[in-house]
């Protein structure tokens, strides 16, 4: 899916075990885990989880993976000018391709082919259209759009069985960004795994594509690795998933609608474009496909947004029946939900998280809307972040969020830290990759950190920032969280922005 496509919808859990006998929690196991996270890579950010006997094995997991993600964002970008993509689409000649463009592009063909059009590397075009037509406030024309589906309702380029070289047929830019980045992820854990002396396990999570390999756990050879699939009705950033599923060993990619779109003059419109009428797609939510492969998982995370939902379960049977093992879970835009016959056995039984906002809960809710700045323009290291609720007394009840998951960072944030260091299994819970410069959403439901109702009243939110080297902030203001509507703010700095605090009944997502 391309990155522009889509934010990140898919969230990393925690990684639980337990012990299987007596002997195996006597004996504590040589396998620790470690986490890298970096920004800026292939447009969005990584996270990597690796199960090693130490940190030097770890990094040199981690430095096989860098390494690899820069060798084929070279071939495959549409961001870097000189790519091989890039130089093929300036061409009308052929052009000598790697064999790893060579690959991507017949797998786009046939993804093309097999979705009957729902798939197309050179939609591009009509999203350009839309974009457009964000800047002068009209939707495109019907004519235009036809057009352009016209236009790219062909082959795109020409690959000789055998041959080293493409040549561009379309008149139109073509983007593989579809499914280039589950590929990637995949050659990625591929050459990771040639370095993985002492390594057990390792998950890559490339905005959203995430492949498994190995275990979740060094004690337990079967134990899996799970991971979250975000509800698209309640998208704030510390919202419960919808679903949680186990995976030993595989790829798993989500798309939806509901995060990005298109404003038109005052008319919101779905940031996924059916290739086949040019029109944006809004009868599906959010799609998540789970297959052998990530590219597979990625190019199909799109094609289940463009399709109805009875013609992606068909689509998914169909593949079964060929021999591509997939399975999908797509949420509706009335949010009805649909699944192939193989998904319940993924799934997680269900658990009552620490953070879950279920049933039970005020019939209000409270939403905090803060923006992370960076001070001067600079490039600086991100902040760290910390976002909770205390009662009346200034007792911490409910910690919603905590950006920055290295533990020796989070001791930066001197005051969560003082009453949350001694509770790990809260700490694990609620902590997230730090944050870029951007606008977040949080939402408390009225609950304690145990999943107790609290009484309706005055409540503190309390925000802390710190940068590693950098500033360190305070920040808190109240809000009455009754039967009433009731909003504040929480004035800003060169940290974090301007806060603002809504109380009132829950938003209701479309």
């Amino acid at each position: 899916m391309p990155v522009s496509m889509r934010n990140v919808w898919i969230l990393l859990m925690a990684v639980l075990w337990t012990p299987q006998s007596s002997r195996a929690a006597e004996t504590p196991s040589p396998m620790q885990e470690f986490r890298f996270h970096r920004d800026l890579v292939l447009g969005t950010s990584m996270d990597l989880t690796v199960l090693a006997v130490d940190e030097s094995h770890a990094g040199a997991v981690e430095r096989q993976v860098i390494a690899e993600i820069d060798r084929l964002a070279a071939i495959l970008s549409t961001y870097e000018s000189g790519s091989e993509l890039n130089r093929l689409n300036g061409s009308r000649s052929p052009v000598t391709c790697s064999p790893e463009l060579i690959e991507v592009l017949c797998v786009c063909e046939r993804w093309r082919t097999r979705s009957g059009g729902a798939f197309n590397a050179q939609a591009a075009q009509i999203i350009d259209a839309w974009r457009q037509a964000e800047k002068t406030g009209q939707p495109p024309s019907e004519s235009t759009l036809f057009a352009l589906t016209q236009q790219i309702d062909s082959r795109a380029w020409e690959v000789q069985p055998g041959s080293t070289t493409a040549k561009r047929l379309g008149q139109g830019r073509v983007t593989v960004d579809a499914l280039a980045k589950g590929y990637i992820v995949d050659k990625t854990v591929a050459a990771a795994r040639k370095h993985a002396s002492g390594v057990t396990g390792i998950m890559l999570d490339v905005g959203g594509d995430i492949v498994t390999w190995g275990t979740a756990s060094a004690a337990a050879d079967r134990a899996p690795w799970q991971i979250a699939v975000a509800d698209p009705r309640h998208p704030q950033d510390n919202a419960p998933p919808l679903v949680t599923v186990r995976m030993s060993a595989g790829a798993i990619a989500t798309s939806g609608n509901y995060a990005r779109y298109f404003q038109v003059g005052a008319r919101r419109y779905s940031h996924i474009v059916d290739p086949r009428t040019g029109q944006p797609a809004d009868h599906v939510s959010s799609a998540t496909a789970i297959a052998a492969d990530c590219c597979t998982a990625d190019a199909l995370a799109t094609i289940l947004c463009v399709l109805r939902p009875q013609q992606s379960l068909d689509l998914i049977r169909s593949l079964r029946n060929e021999g591509i093992k997939a399975e999908c879970f797509i949420v509706d835009r009335e949010g009805k939900q649909w699944s192939s016959p193989g998904w319940q056995a993924l799934v997680e039984p269900e658990t009552k998280p620490i953070l879950a906002m279920d049933a039970g809960g005020w019939q209000n809710e409270l939403l905090i809307t803060l923006s992370i700045m960076t001070p001067g323009g600079r490039k600086i290291h991100r902040p760290i972040v910390a976002t909770w609720i205390e009662d009346a007394g200034g007792k911490p009840v409910r910690t919603l969020s905590v950006w920055g998951n290295e533990t020796k960072y989070l001791k930066e944030l001197s005051s969560w830290w003082s009453f949350a260091r001694g509770n790990q299994k809260l700490v694990r819970a609620v902590t997230r990759a730090s944050r870029a410069p951007g606008r977040y959403e949080l939402v408390w439901d009225g609950k304690d950190d145990g999943g107790q109702v609290l009484p309706q009243g005055t409540y503190t939110v309390r925000v802390e920032s710190a940068r590693e080297k950098g500033r360190h902030v305070n920040m808190k203001g109240k809000i009455a969280c009754g039967e009433k509507v009731e909003t504040a703010k929480i004035e800003g700095n060169s940290e974090i922005g301007e806060i603002t605090l809504s109380y009132g009944p829950r938003e209701k997502k479309p």
